[in-house]
C-alpha cells in the first residue's frame, strides 16, 4: 500500500542539465539579480518550465522558447546557449546586452525566431549564423554590430525577416542575398555599406519591403529591381547613387512607397513610373533630376506625397498635378529649388499653394537649371505658346565642336543658345528655328564658361528630347584631307606611286 501511495506522488520532470546550465549561465551573465522579472528563476531541478519567459515542449523536458524582452538584462551573452538544442525562439530584444553575438548560436539548429534588436551588442555578426538552416526571422537592429555582411547568410533558405538596420555594417552586400527566396523583409539601413547594389537582389520575388536608406551604396539602381513584383516600399535615400531612374520601376504594380531621396541621380525622371498604379509617397529630393515633371503622376489614384524638391526640374508644372485631389495639403506637394514656370490656367496657383511645402513656391524657383550633357532629357513638354525654358552648360577649356539638337515628339520647338546670358528670340549666337521638333546648332569652337539654352515653343510641344554630342565631320578637300570628326583630328591621306598606283589611308 504504501509503494502505491508513492506512486500517486506527482514528480516533476527536468531538463537536460546542460540546459539548466545555459539558463543559470544567462542569468549570472546578465545580471539576474536586477531583472525585472526574475520570477522562479533559480528554482530547483524540474522547475525551470515555470521560471519568467522560459518556455518547454509539452512534456517539459526541453526549453523550446526564451523570451526576456525589455527585462532589464545587462551584459553578454554566455556561449553556452548554444546547449538550448531545442531551441525555437529566442527574443531579448529591448535590453542592455553587450560584446559579441556567440558563434556557438550557429548550434542552435531548431531556432526559427531571433529577436535582439535594441540592445548593444558589438562586434561581427557570426558567419556561423549561416548554419541556422530553419530560421525565419533575424531580428538585429538598433545594435552596434560591425564588419561586413557573412555571405553565408545566402545559405538561410526560408528567412523571411532580415533586419540589420541602425547598426555599423560596413563593406559591400553580398550577392548571396539574393539567394534569400523567401524573403519578405530586408532592412539593411542606417549602416556604412558601400559599393554597388547586387542586381540578384531582383531575385527576390516575394519580398514585399527592401530598406537600403542612409548607407554609402555607390553605382546606378539595378534594373532588376523591377523585377520584385510583391514590392511595396523602397527606400534607397540617402546614399550616392548616380545614374538615371530604371523605369523599369513602373513595373512594381505593388508599390507603395518609393524613397530615393538625397543621392546624385540625374536625367528625366521616366513617365513610365506612373504606371506604378499603387503609389502612395513618392519622394526624389535632393538628387540632381532633370527636364519636366511627367505628366504620369497624375496616374496613381491614391497620391498622397510627390516630393520633387532640390532638382533640376525646369519648364511649367503640369496643370492638374496641383489639383490632386489626394494629394495633402501643406505639405503633400514640394517643388521648391528648381526653375519651374506655370502655365496661366485659372487657379493653378492657389492648387499649388495648398498643397506646397511651406505655402507659396514660385519664389524658390532659379531661372536656370543646370543640363547634364552626358544625359539627354526626354519627355520635355511646354504648352505655353510663346513659353521659353532655359538650361545652362558648362563648357571646358579647349572644348571640342559642340552640337545641341530637339528630336521627337509633336508640336514646334525653337532651339536658341547664348554664352553667357540668356538667350532670347533677338539675341543668341546660334539658334535654329525650323517648322517642327527638329532643331539643331553646331559651336564650332566654343568659348569656356556658361551656356545658356533655350527651347521656345512657337507652339505647345510634347515628347521632345533635347542632347548634346560632338559636332559634326569637316573635312577640307586636297591629295591629304583635314577632319574635324566629333573635335579629333583625322587626317586621310592619298598618294601615286611613280608606276601610277594610287592609295588612301588615314
Amino acid at each position: 500500500a504504501l509503494w502505491l501511495a508513492a506512486l500517486a506522488v506527482p514528480v516533476s520532470a527536468a531538463v537536460p542539465s546542460a540546459e539548466r546550465s545555459a539558463l543559470v549561465a544567462l542569468y549570472n551573465a546578465t545580471g539576474g539579480p536586477h531583472w525585472t522579472d526574475r520570477t522562479g528563476w533559480f528554482g530547483t531541478a524540474g522547475t525551470e518550465c515555470t521560471w519568467a519567459g522560459v518556455q518547454c515542449n509539452p512534456t517539459e523536458t526541453s526549453v523550446t522558447g526564451l523570451d526576456l524582452s525589455e527585462n532589464g538584462l545587462a551584459g553578454s551573452l554566455p556561449a553556452s546557449l548554444g546547449n538550448l538544442a531545442n531551441l525555437q525562439t529566442l527574443d531579448l530584444e529591448g535590453n542592455a546586452i553587450t560584446g559579441a553575438l556567440p558563434k556557438e548560436l550557429g548550434r542552435l539548429a531548431n531556432l526559427q525566431d531571433l529577436h535582439l534588436a535594441l540592445n548593444q551588442i558589438s562586434g561581427v555578426l557570426p558567419r556561423e549564423l549561416g548554419g541556422l538552416g530553419r530560421l525565419t526571422v533575424l531580428d538585429l537592429p538598433f545594435n552596434k554590430i560591425t564588419g561586413s555582411l557573412p555571405v553565408e547568410l545566402g545559405n538561410l533558405a526560408i528567412l523571411q525577416v532580415l533586419d540589420l538596420g541602425g547598426n555599423q555594417l560596413s563593406g559591400s552586400l553580398p550577392a548571396q542575398l539574393g539567394n534569400l527566396r523567401a524573403l519578405l523583409f530586408l532592412d539593411l539601413s542606417d549602416n556604412q555599406l558601400s559599393g554597388t547594389i547586387p542586381a540578384d537582389l531582383g531575385r527576390l520575388t516575394t519580398l514585399q519591403t527592401l530598406y537600403l536608406d542612409d548607407n554609402q551604396l555607390s553605382g546606378t539602381i539595378p534594373t532588376a529591381l523591377g523585377s520584385l513584383a510583391a514590392l511595396e516600399q523602397l527606400g534607397l535615400s540617402g546614399n550616392q547613387l548616380t545614374g538615371t531612374i530604371p523605369r523599369e520601376l513602373g513595373n512594381l504594380s505593388m508599390l507603395m512607397f518609393l524613397n530615393l531621396e538625397k543621392n546624385q541621380l540625374s536625367g528625366p525622371v521616366p513617365p513610365e513610373l506612373g504606371n506604378a498604379l499603387s503609389l502612395i509617397g513618392v519622394l526624389l529630393s535632393s538628387n540632381r533630376l532633370g527636364g519636366t515633371i511627367p505628366g504620369s503622376f497624375l496616374n496613381p489614384p491614391n497620391l498622397e506625397t510627390l516630393w520633387l524638391d532640390h532638382n533640376r526640374f525646369a519648364g511649367p508644372v503640369p496643370f492638374e498635378l496641383g489639383a490632386i485631389p489626394t494629394l495633402d495639403d501643406d505639405g503633400g506637394l514640394d517643388l521648391r529649388s528648381n526653375a519651374l514656370a506655370t502655365d496661366t490656367e485659372p487657379g493653378l496657383l492657389a492648387d499649388l499653394d495648398a498643397k506646397q511645402a511651406g505655402g507659396e513656391w514660385r519664389s524658390s524657383q532659379a531661372a536656370t537649371a543646370a543640363f547634364d550633357p552626358q544625359l539627354p532629357l526626354s519627355g520635355l513638354a511646354d504648352r505655353r505658346p510663346g513659353g521659353l525654358v532655359i538650361w545652362t552648360l558648362q563648357v571646358g577649356n579647349g572644348a571640342p565642336p559642340l552640337t545641341l539638337s530637339t528630336s521627337g515628339g509633336t508640336g514646334d520647338v525653337d532651339l536658341y543658345v547664348r554664352f553667357g546670358s540668356p538667350p532670347t528670340t533677338t539675341q543668341f549666337d546660334a539658334s535654329s528655328a525650323n517648322p517642327g521638333s527638329q532643331e539643331s546648332v553646331t559651336l564650332g569652337a566654343p568659348q569656356a564658361g556658361t551656356w545658356y539654352v533655350g527651347l521656345r515653343a512657337r507652339t505647345p510641344y510634347t515628347g521632345v528630347t533635347l542632347r548634346t554630342g560632338a559636332g559634326p565631320s569637316v573635312c577640307f578637300p586636297g591629295d591629304t584631307n583635314l577632319c574635324l570628326n566629333g573635335g579629333r583630328f583625322k587626317v586621310e591621306v592619298t598618294w601615286r606611286t611613280p608606276d601610277g598606283q594610287t592609295g588612301a589611308g588615314q
